[in-house]
This record gives structure tokens, C-alpha cells and sequence, in this order.
């Protein structure tokens, strides 16, 4: 093969791409022609279609102009309409917009119990001292002294209390 490839799309193709090129669509997706071609095809058929029952009606053998003509009325009536002119659409909009917007109740929004059963308060966190305000037992207990827990050997010499006091409080309660 010396010669250039052949095209292999069907002339309408060929067609509905130079139809869409003269428009100014010089860029398009691949099925887009398909696409036209596949919507031509049904508005012409469904359009015959309906010519043969005003042919039927005319008691006619022949299909005539005047049949298609009035097919294309008639889908035109109920097809392709355009948009509403502008003024419509500006009294229609001026209308709904006359009516004011209800008032928010003062109950709006998500509905929460009070304030001590929520987890929303504050989070809060204890400052964390810099070594040099701690004294020398806390510091050597922070560090992890003689194997310890560093944070439960600092509290135990801070009097601070534990988690495992709340814990064993709370197991007292319960």
C-alpha cells in the first residue's frame, strides 16, 4: 500500500463532518456524528411514518408532498420548541419572588440535649511544663527512673491523680 489510506467512514459521516466544520466545530468527540446520523435516521422514518397515515386518510395511493409537509407541521407543533421569550421568564420570576420566605423558627437546626449529656464542650488538655519549672524528683520521673511509668511515677510524686484512681473510683460507684 504506497497510496494513502482510504477513508473508511460512510459518506454521510463525511458529510456531518464537513457540515460541522462550515459551522465552526472543527473539534468534536468521535460519536457525535453517529450520534446526528442515528437522530436524522428516526425524524425522518418516525416523519414518514406519519405521512402515511395522512396519505391513508386522503384515501390516496401515492404519497404526496402536501403529506409530508403536514407530517413536518404537525411534529413541529409538539417538537423542537424553543425557549420562553425572556419577558415571560422575568414576570414569571418577579411573581415567585413577590412571595416572602417563611421565618426560621428559633428551634432551627439539629436538635441536641443539653449541654452536660453532649461531648461538645472544650477539650482541654494539660499544659505541658518545660523541664526547667519541674522539680529534680519530677524530672527523673518523666524520664522513666527506675523502670516506672514516667507519666504515673510524676503524678504519684506530684500528688496528681492517676487514671488508675479514676478508674478505681469509678468501680467503687458502680
Amino acid at each position: 500500500m504506497s497510496g494513502p489510506a482510504k477513508e473508511t467512514k460512510p459518506r454521510d459521516a463525511r458529510l456531518l463532518h464537513l457540515l460541522l466544520t462550515s459551522l465552526n466545530v472543527p473539534q468534536y468527540e468521535e460519536q457525535i456524528p453517529q450520534q446526528l446520523l442515528t437522530f436524522a435516521h428516526n425524524y425522518v422514518a418516525s416523519t414518514l411514518q406519519d405521512s402515511l397515515v395522512f396519505q391513508e386518510h386522503r384515501a390516496a395511493t401515492t404519497m404526496d408532498t402536501s403529506d409530508v409537509k403536514l407530517a413536518v407541521a404537525a411534529k413541529m407543533s409538539h417538537a423542537f420548541r424553543g425557549a420562553p421569550p425572556k419577558e415571560f421568564l422575568l414576570e414569571l420570576a418577579g411573581e415567585r419572588n413577590r412571595r416572602a420566605l417563611p421565618p426560621v423558627s428559633a428551634g432551627y437546626g439539629l436538635r441536641l440535649p443539653p449541654e452536660k449529656y453532649c461531648l461538645t464542650a472544650v477539650n482541654w488538655d494539660l499544659l505541658a511544663e518545660s523541664d526547667a519549672d519541674l522539680p529534680a524528683a519530677s524530672q527523673a520521673a518523666l524520664m522513666g527512673a527506675n523502670g516506672t511509668d514516667g507519666a504515673a511515677a510524676a503524678a504519684a510524686t506530684n500528688g496528681d491523680v492517676t487514671m488508675q484512681d479514676v478508674q478505681a473510683e469509678n468501680q467503687k460507684l458502680l
